[in-house]
């Protein structure tokens, strides 16, 4: 499946396929999970390419970083040179986890890519460490552009853990997140209470979000950490309410009336609601009797009509 998604961003004889798929190799067959041994492979297979040219007064960290640049304005009908540069980028200056991240977000959304992308986000954020060093909450400010990108790769990661059914391996990375993200603009805070709220740990998933703004996400999340406190009831019910008001399109989807489309449709609320969607998918797969729960409170499963009466 490796082979056919990375196919599909060009052709499949490229160098830079034989990196992702040396990449991948290592990962699920070698069972290099760690970011410095999986770096440290990275490292070895980048070993056997030439590196290009750097153009007089440049530096191999800026001429890397344009090279990425150069991809993002490049037409998607010519990949086979935006794939180069990016390796390229990578030979020059290993620590460029644009590059990573670039190949992260373009297998979004195909075959397998919750699997695929996690080793590439681990090699994202090995290398943002590398470049941040010693990292320390208090002087690693959340505007500065690594923070942010290792940010981003560190609830990426989280949310491919979550998605094949490894929550509980998001929470450091989760927990992590916040820590340079205070405002939590990558919704880090809702993932770790869903999380929790998976592991048994409703209480941890409520404090939480005691602090997080009320997005739709959020107040979704509320509501299945109220459910998995055995609130249904009461409290777990009036937080769905809550959340259905901000968006009910997430509990049409949760009851199978809206279908996911997995793409863009200019309908903003809906496509509000399948970002929603994905990010609750995990704890909605898992958390018994939930569905049956949402059906009960939103009508979908409404009691026959002659119930209640006697049979004559």
């Amino acid at each position: 499946m490796a082979k056919e998604t990375f196919a599909a961003l060009g052709r499949d004889d490229e160098p830079f396929h034989e990196f992702m798929l040396g990449i991948l190799d290592a990962y699920h067959t070698q069972g290099k999970y760690d970011g410095p041994g999986l770096r440290a492979q990275a490292l070895a297979l980048l070993g056997k390419y030439r590196p290009p040219e750097i153009p007089a007064g440049e530096s191999a960290e800026e001429h890397a970083k344009g090279l990425v640049d150069l991809v993002e304005r490049t037409p998607a009908d010519k990949p086979s040179e935006s794939l180069q540069w990016l390796l390229n980028a990578l030979v020059l200056w290993p620590d460029c986890a644009e590059s990573y991240m670039w190949v992260a977000n373009t297998i979004e959304g195909r075959d397998q890519a919750p699997i695929l992308m996690q080793p590439f986000y681990i090699l994202a954020i090995e290398a943002l460490r590398h470049r941040l060093g010693p990292l320390g909450a208090e002087d690693r400010p959340d505007d500065v552009p690594e923070v942010r990108m290792l940010v981003k790769a560190l609830v990426g990661l989280g949310e491919a853990f979550a998605t094949i059914g490894y929550s509980g391996d998001g929470v450091p990375l989760y927990i992590e997140a916040l820590r340079y993200d205070p405002t939590d603009r990558e919704g880090a805070r809702p993932r770790l209470a869903l999380a929790l709220a998976i592991r048994a740990d409703p209480e941890g998933a409520a404090a939480a979000l005691s602090v997080a703004e009320p997005t739709p996400l959020v107040l979704y999340a509320r509501a299945i950490a109220a459910y998995c406190r055995g609130e249904s009831a009461g409290p777990a019910r009036q937080a769905l309410m809550e959340a259905r008001r901000a968006n009910p399109y997430v509990t049409a989807i949760i009851t199978g009336k809206r279908k996911m489309l997995g793409m863009l449709t200019g309908e903003p609320r809906f496509d509000e609601a399948q970002y929603v969607y994905l990010a609750i998918a995990p704890a909605v797969k898992v958390v018994p009797g939930l569905v049956a729960w949402v059906k009960k409170e939103t009508g979908v499963l409404s009691p026959p009509a002659n119930r209640g009466k006697k049979r004559r």
